[in-house]
C-alpha cells in the first residue's frame, strides 16, 4: 500500500544520492540570510504581538496561528515542518527567541529530503493529482488557480519565496490564464534545480567568493591609498547613486501602484477593490513602467493577487503594501539569479520534456482535456 511506495521512493531517493551533497549551515546562510532574517522578522512581529507577558514563548496553538497568519511568507507545508520540528517545554510553551535557527534547518532538511522536487516522474504525477483534487479539467487554469495549487503541494517542502519565484517565471496570456502542460514543464524544470544541493553548494562558495573578492578591492584600495583608485570609485559610487537615485524606492512604487488602481476603482469604498480584469488593466497601464518592475516581478505581483471567492475582486491596496515590499527583498538574493535570469517563454528550449511520462500517467483524465475559451475581454 501507501506505505510500501513511500519505502520504494525513499529507496530510490537514496540510490540517487548515494554521493549526494551534504548542505550546511554555512552554505545556507550565504544563500539564504537575508531571505531568512526578513521571514523571521515578520514572523517576530506576528509572535510580539500576541505575546502580551512579553517573555518570548506562547502555547503551541497561538504560536502555529501567527505563523498561519503571515501567508505571504510560509507555505502550509512550512507551517506543518515547523510545527514538527519546534520544541516545546512541559507547559506546552513554543520559545521563538532562536526562530532564525529552526527556519535555517528547515532549509537543509527540505534540501536533504527532497524525494518528490528531484524526481521529474513522481514531481509531475504529484502535480497533476493536485489538479485534479482542485477539480481542474481544462487545458489553461488562471494563473491564480496555480498558486493555489502550489500552495496545496503536500508532499514538497517548497518555501513561500521559491512558490513565488515559480509564479514570477510562469507567463500567462493577457488574461492570466495559463496553459497546463508548459505550467508543469515549468515546475518539472525549475523545482528540482531549487533542491539540487550540489547547485546550491556551488552558488555558495560563488557568492562567498564575491564577497571575498569584494573586501580584498576595499582593502587594497584602503591600502594604497592612491588618489587615482579613490577619485574612480568615488565616480563608481557616484554612478551607482545615481542610477539608485532614479529608479524609484518602495514606498514610491508602493503608491504609484495604488493610485494607478485608485484611477481604475469607480466604487471608492472604505476597502477598495477591483475586479480582476479592471486589476490587470491597472497594471498594464503606461504609468506603471515609472516603477521599474522587471517583466517577471510584474508577473510576480499580478499572481499573487488574492481574488475573494465570492465577489471575484482584489483588495489592492493591502496586496500592493504586503507584496512590493517582497518584490524588492527579492533583488537583494542571489540565490534565485540563475532562474530569474532565463526566459520561460512557452518556446524556452531549457524546459525539460515531459512526453515520454504522457502514455503511463496522461495529464487529463481520459485524454484530452476540456478546451476551454478565454474569456473575451
Amino acid at each position: 500500500g501507501i506505505i510500501e511506495a513511500l519505502r520504494g521512493r525513499r529507496a530510490d531517493f537514496d540510490a540517487r544520492c548515494e554521493h549526494r551533497v551534504q548542505v550546511g549551515m554555512d552554505a545556507i546562510e550565504l544563500c539564504y540570510g537575508e531571505e531568512i532574517e526578513e521571514v523571521a522578522r515578520a514572523a517576530r512581529e506576528a509572535f510580539a504581538a500576541v505575546d502580551t507577558t512579553g517573555r518570548g514563548e506562547l502555547p503551541r496553538s497561538e504560536f502555529r496561528r501567527c505563523l498561519v497568519s503571515r501567508c505571504e511568507r510560509f507555505s502550509s507545508m512550512e507551517v506543518q515542518m515547523l510545527m514538527q520540528m519546534c520544541k516545546e517545554d512541559d507547559f506546552g510553551m513554543v520559545p521563538y527567541d532562536e526562530f532564525n535557527l529552526l527556519l535555517q534547518q528547515l532549509r537543509i532538511d527540505a534540501l536533504h529530503n527532497a524525494v518528490v522536487e528531484t524526481k521529474i516522474e513522481i514531481l509531475r504525477v504529484h502535480l497533476i493529482q493536485l489538479s485534479r483534487n482542485e477539480g481542474f479539467q481544462d487545458t489553461v487554469i488562471p494563473i491564480w488557480d496555480l498558486r493555489i495549487l502550489l500552495l496545496s503541494a503536500d508532499q514538497l517542502c517548497l518555501s513561500r519565496m521559491q512558490i513565488h519565484v515559480i509564479l514570477m517565471v510562469v507567463h500567462p496570456d493577457e488574461h492570466g490564464y495559463v496553459d497546463f502542460e508548459y505550467f508543469l514543464r515549468v515546475c518539472c524544470t525549475v523545482i528540482p534545480h531549487m533542491f539540487d544541493a550540489f547547485a546550491l553548494k556551488e552558488k555558495a562558495e560563488a557568492i562567498a567568493k564575491e564577497k571575498a573578492d569584494e573586501l580584498d578591492k576595499k582593502e587594497m584600495e584602503e591600502l594604497q591609498g592612491l588618489q587615482s583608485s579613490l577619485a574612480k570609485r568615488r565616480m563608481d559610487e557616484e554612478d551607482q547613486e545615481d542610477a539608485q537615485a532614479n529608479a524609484p524606492d518602495r514606498d514610491a512604487v508602493e503608491k504609484a501602484l495604488i493610485h494607478v488602481c485608485n484611477v481604475a476603482d469607480e466604487k471608492h469604498r472604505q476597502q477598495p477593490t477591483l475586479d480582476v480584469r479592471r486589476f490587470l488593466e491597472a497594471m498594464r497601464q503606461e504609468s506603471v513602467q515609472a516603477c521599474q518592475l522587471s517583466d517577471p516581478e510584474m508577473r510576480g505581483l499580478i499572481a499573487e493577487a488574492e481574488i475573494d471567492n465570492v465577489s471575484h475582486e482584489i483588495a489592492y491596496v493591502e496586496h500592493i503594501k504586503t507584496w512590493v515590499p517582497i518584490v524588492f527583498e527579492l533583488r537583494k538574493s542571489r540565490v534565485y539569479d540563475g532562474i530569474l535570469n532565463k526566459d520561460w517563454g512557452f518556446d524556452a528550449t531549457h524546459l525539460v520534456s515531459l512526453a515520454a511520462y504522457e502514455e503511463k500517467f496522461p495529464t487529463y483524465e481520459g485524454g484530452e482535456g476540456e478546451q476551454y475559451s478565454r474569456p473575451s475581454s
